[in-house]
């Protein structure tokens, strides 16, 4: 496992200490609207189901989940994930609990998120979708220097109904390494799953 830092921000694996803030953020309606999976209401039981799935799909080296914490107070904030894709490609998802909304610190996460997929997995593209009317997590995207590629009609079903979504990527000949970025370290703790009810 994998723990980064930024600027602003301490990127560790998501722990059961983090389901409380989990389930208040995840109680607004607005984040349930602009994510595919994520439930309303949120409770207690939605948070331990998420994070047995993170380690398992960790353990079984698909996906990598970072638990986006400031590095100020170490408060947890957000979740953003890796999700490893045939043929040398990978799919970000992230989300960010409303408080923390429009101060760049998910711009800060996926810059680092890429830096990882390109030079520590040798990857060649990372992608991202959006639904179209969350115009605010394009924004997240091309301020990490993704290029929007089009619309995908009706790519998802969301609450029954078909949704289109914005796809952006960024190649790995496009990228260039924020300032912000430090290097990765091991982490130092260890997490004992599954989690007991």
């Amino acid at each position: 496992m994998y723990e980064f830092e930024t600027e602003r921000l301490r990127l560790r694996p998501p722990l059961r200490q983090d389901m409380l803030a989990m389930c208040e953020y995840l109680q607004d309606v607005e984040i349930h609207r602009n994510t595919l999976l994520i439930p309303h209401p949120y409770h207690l039981e939605h948070a331990e189901a998420f994070l047995t799935m993170v380690y398992e799909e960790v353990a079984r080296g698909r996906d990598y989940y970072f638990a986006l914490c400031s590095k100020s107070d170490q408060g947890f904030m957000g979740v953003i994930s890796l999700h490893l894709l045939p043929h040398h490609k990978a799919e970000v998802g992230y989300w960010l609990g409303k408080p923390h909304w429009g101060q760049g610190y998910m711009t800060e996460a996926l810059q680092r998120v890429i830096a990882f997929g390109f030079t520590e997995l040798g990857l060649q593209r990372i992608q991202a979708t959006h639904f179209t009317h969350n115009m605010a997590s394009g924004r997240v995207m091309q301020k990490a220097n993704m290029t929007r590629e089009g619309i995908l009609r009706h790519w998802f079903h969301k609450d029954g109904k078909p949704v289109d979504v914005c796809m952006y990527s960024i190649l790995r000949d496009e990228y260039l390494p924020p300032h912000n970025l430090t290097q990765n370290k091991p982490i130092a703790h260890s997490v004992n799953f599954p989690i007991s009810p």
